[in-house]
């Protein structure tokens, strides 16, 4: 039994004053009367209200406490925990995601997450429906909404515990919506995570969470694992986090995974590097690996725990030191150190570097560099300070010491760009065409044109870099991975590095492609054909994943992704706090937490508080009422007579 607001019992010391109007002292004059017989009601009253008497018991006394009693604890509204009772139609969200997995007991927090859920149904009303959500990277339905117990065993015996976060959110909403559509419809929700408040509270339905979790769980894993490009090569940068309480040692061992072949699909790992390290708790430690192999392509850590460690799907993570073989670039310039560098500095690009004049063939992007383009070319190109007579874009002139003063800025071109600060000594003066925009502009005089001649995207820069502070602002890069990812959008980041487990990834294959074959980590490969754009979701295994595009069976371009967990939340097995869980489903205006329910009990303090004053006020007045006042003298004073007929006295009187 609890009291939800237990500061109401400080009412109680209302009883003080009730208790001394009993006995307070009231002053009053003696008369003489001839008989006491009209008098005995009065005589007793005086009787009662004597100057400061002891306490003599009192049933108006004992009845107005007894309804103070009452009140004061309708407004501690008391209740009972008790085992919850299903309604007619449940909707059971279960929590599948990679924490479920940790070690609980004698199994995992989803087998105790099973046997909770496996109650539900053993409690089931008869003709009592269920229907059963899993919430993985999506919610799904894993059981439709049936009557059947043993369909439903079998359904929750069929979840295991994925590699990623879970969709708490989406499948919440997914079982309102089914429950809102059903009688008498509620929600079930058992998970070890600490749900929002407001996702709570935000359901129109009726929300009980059971929480799963031990209180005290020890785990070690690798949160975050990326690598890192600078001019003296890649690095590769690793953190470990450990959400204990007490400090833990362990170990990283660095590996090279090769890429499968068809000569050669079981290649050998390769050893890079050992490290041991000690985790602070609450803490973590971040590492940086400098010297890797130069053709390394993947590259995995494995995190060894010195002792328990309750969850392993976060020891083990990947990352590829380049997602593909890159766009192919061709740089033609008479030498230009700043371009060369900034464009081999992107990811995805393979840049080649050309004399004028020695132009040749099969690139993703050409690259002009004061040079005119082959005439006839039909292909993604960038032109820096284009020469008079370049054949893509007319130069009436020279423009000297050009100031930019305006900008598109809502042009993708200048995404996280600011030339506000960039000095020019001089720039081609160039004529805007009628397939270009200008993005930038000096006057009247565009600096930076786009658009899509003869089917190809062109850029044009009418500058010379070394005739400018550009190469040395940080807008540099950024405008290059811009100018790049314009020309050739499937350069531009669209197939990320790394995603969670369960992550849709779009896949652009390269131009020419009929064919795209994905490798997931420890399967055969899948062959979808090309198209503009793909979406791959089949990512429920960490890993790294080679994806290749295919021209009637000669590759153009191999690369790929990684799949890895890297979730801090995740790696933190502590379960959300007692307060956490029923702050959230009182919000929602319903629920409990661990399968219990409440069963308030201030309803029926409050009709024993009315009953009783209406019994006080009944005793008070009975002497009104015909025949009820020998009645209620005899039930309230037993053994006192009248003092009808007795001899003059003398009464108090006021």
């Amino acid at each position: 039994m609890g009291l939800l607001t237990p500061l109401a019992l400080g009412l109680a010391a209302l009883a003080v004053p009730i208790v001394v109007l009993y006995l307070l002292k009231i002053k009053r004059r003696d008369r003489v009367v001839p008989s006491t017989l009209l008098w005995d009601r009065l005589a007793r009253d005086v009787e009662a209200n004597a100057p400061w008497q002891r306490f003599r018991p009192n049933w108006l006394l004992f009845l107005q406490l007894l309804a103070l009693a009452a009140l004061v604890a309708a407004l501690a509204r008391p209740f009972l925990s008790v085992e919850a009772a299903l309604g007619a139609s449940t909707v059971v969200v279960v929590d599948v995601s990679a924490s479920m997995g940790a070690v609980e007991g004698d199994g995992t927090r989803l087998d105790a997450a099973k046997g909770e859920i496996r109650d539900l149904i053993a409690r089931m009303p008869d003709g009592g429906r269920m229907l059963l959500v899993a919430a993985g990277a999506q919610g799904r339905v894993a059981q439709p909404m049936t009557g059947d117990r043993d369909a439903l065993r079998d359904s929750l015996d069929a979840l295991n515990a994925e590699a990623g976060q879970a969709a708490i959110a989406d499948a919440l909403a997914l079982a309102a919506a089914a429950a809102a559509r059903l009688p008498d419809g509620e929600i079930v929700l058992v998970s070890d995570g600490d749900i929002p408040a407001s996702t709570i509270a935000d359901l129109a339905a009726p929300t009980r969470v059971v929480a799963v979790g031990g209180a005290d769980p020890l785990n070690l894993g690798i949160t975050t694992m990326a690598v890192r490009r600078g001019v003296a090569g890649a690095q590769l940068f690793v953190r470990v986090a450990n959400a204990g309480t007490a400090e833990r040692e362990a170990r990283i061992t660095l590996w090279s995974e090769p890429e499968p072949t068809p000569d050669d699909p079981d290649a050998a790992d390769v050893l890079v590097a050992a490290q041991d390290l000690t985790v602070p708790a609450h803490g973590d430690v971040a590492l940086t690996f400098a010297e890797l192999p130069p053709d390394a392509s993947v590259l995995r850590a494995d995190l060894a725990a010195g002792g328990r460690d309750d969850l392993t799907v976060d020891d083990t993570a990947w990352a590829r030191t380049r997602s593909g073989d890159g766009a192919r670039v061709l740089l033609v310039t008479a030498g230009n150190l700043f371009l060369e560098r900034g464009l081999g500095l992107l990811p995805d690009l393979a840049v080649s570097v050309a004399e004028p004049g020695a132009v040749a063939s099969g690139y993703d992007i050409y690259v002009f560099d004061g040079v005119a383009p082959t005439p006839g070319l039909a292909a993604p190109m960038l032109l820096l300070n284009p020469p008079v007579g370049n054949g893509v874009v007319e130069v009436s002139g020279a423009v000297e010491t050009p100031a930019i003063t305006g900008t598109a800025g809502a042009d993708p071109l200048l995404g996280g760009v600011d030339l506000s600060q960039t000095n020019l000594a001089a720039a081609a003066k160039l004529v805007t065409p009628s397939w270009a925009t200008a993005a930038v502009v000096a006057g009247p005089d565009p600096l930076l044109l786009s658009g899509t001649r003869d089917g190809a995207r062109v850029a044009v820069l009418a500058f010379d870099l070394h005739q400018s502070d550009l190469p040395l602002q940080t807008a540099f890069p950024v405008l290059l991975a811009n100018l790049t990812g314009f020309l050739l959008p499937e350069t531009g980041g669209a197939t990320p590095a790394t995603v969670s487990p369960g992550a849709v990834v779009p896949l652009r294959p390269r131009a020419g492609a009929d064919t795209v074959e994905v490798t997931p980590p420890g399967s055969d490969p899948l062959r979808i054909p090309a198209q503009t754009e793909l979406l791959f979701a089949d990512t429920a295994r960490p890993g790294s994943y080679l994806v290749r595009d295919l021209a009637a069976e000669t590759p153009l371009r191999a690369g790929g992704f990684t799949v890895n967990l890297l979730d801090a939340a995740e790696s933190d097995l502590h379960p959300a706090p007692d307060a956490a869980v029923a702050g959230a489903a009182a919000r929602a205006g319903t629920a409990l937490r661990s399968g219990d329910a409440r069963r308030f009990l201030w309803w029926p303090a409050i009709a024993l508080g009315v009953a009783v004053l209406a019994l006080e006020w009944w005793a008070f007045y009975r002497g009104r009422l015909p025949g009820v006042g020998r009645m209620a003298t005899m039930v309230a004073f037993p053994g006192r007579r009248s003092r009808a007929g007795r001899n003059p006295s003398r009464l108090p009187f006021r």
